[in-house]
């Protein structure tokens, strides 16, 4: 089993799609928080909001659950007055999905490029539990993903100090570290359901379409009908399907975060994670590779 994570880890780190990655995750910091720093000038340079308006804006924030499909990132209007810190900034970035394209495309690349070359077929018919084949490529998922969260807080802070002109604070390390293992947990739940979905249908480009619609929140348009028809159930009146999927829990994560709610996410995370993980395992252990 060692040989094999070690296998898996070396193909990863001289696979030509991780050195892309590094750079798209470099890109990106750059963009985002050049992006993020023209919002904050356009939005100094509007005009105060009419009472009518924070009227209307107030009674939107308050109601009930909407479908949104897309990536947006909402700018904190706080950094007007005070510069942002490096656990707001990475969640404002994290939250929009954005990282979970990277996360669908990189997988879906990385699973099944061994497949294509013949490799994972010759060396199946040597091993007494192919299930094995599941958990090293998992294992090397798991840094991969590790490498996407971390490396990409690193820069997104990096940008932040060199782009913003009162640059950022650290602000508090513990509510930076939390934000990142949660964040790390979810993605990487979401990145072994994509290796999942390549291992079932056997196509990279389906699983990241599928990885990339979900990014987009575009099944939440399936949720809100589900929710419809399961709240008219006796019990479930107040059910709502959102809270327990990967998407939408990533864009919830934020320091004010109640205790229940770090246990759902807690939950769900591993949920998703453990479950797709033994799928993984149950389905090369049973299927001719």
């Amino acid at each position: 089993m060692y040989n094999l994570i070690r296998m898996q880890l070396r193909f990863l780190l001289r696979s030509r799609s991780f050195f892309v990655m590094l750079a798209v995750i470099l890109l990106m910091a750059a963009l985002n928080v050049l992006l993020l720093r023209w919002d904050l000038t356009e939005m100094q340079a509007e005009s105060q909001i009419q009472p009518e308006e924070a009227t209307e804006s107030a009674e939107t924030e308050d109601s009930i659950y909407e479908a949104e499909v897309g990536l947006t990132v909402e700018t904190n209007e706080a950094w007007l007055n005070h510069a942002a810190s490096w656990e707001e900034l990475n969640q404002t970035l994290f939250s929009s999905g954005m990282y979970f394209i990277l996360c669908a495309v990189f997988t879906a690349i990385f699973t099944r490029a061994d497949y294509k070359n013949g490799f994972v077929k010759n060396i199946a018919g040597q091993l007494p539990g192919r299930g094995r084949l599941a958990l090293a490529k998992g294992t090397a998922v798991a840094v991969q993903v590790a490498i996407l969260v971390g490396l990409s807080a690193a820069l997104n802070g990096a940008a932040g100090l060199c782009l913003f002109q009162d640059g950022i604070t650290l602000g508090s390390p513990s509510a930076l570290l939390q934000m990142l293992g949660l964040q790390y947990l979810l993605h990487l739940a979401f990145s072994w359901v994509i290796m999942l979905l390549c291992l079932l249908t056997r196509s990279s480009a389906l699983s990241m379409t599928l990885g990339i619609l979900i990014s987009c929140n575009v099944f939440s348009l399936i949720y809100v009908m589900l929710d419809w028809l399961l709240q008219k159930l006796p019990g479930l009146e107040s059910f709502r399907l959102e809270q327990y999927v990967l998407e939408t829990n990533v864009a919830a994560i934020s320091p004010s975060m109640s205790t229940q709610d770090v246990l759902r996410t807690l939950t769900v995370g591993c949920g998703f994670a453990l479950g797709s993980l033994l799928l993984s395992v149950l389905l090369l252990h049973r299927r001719d590779v």
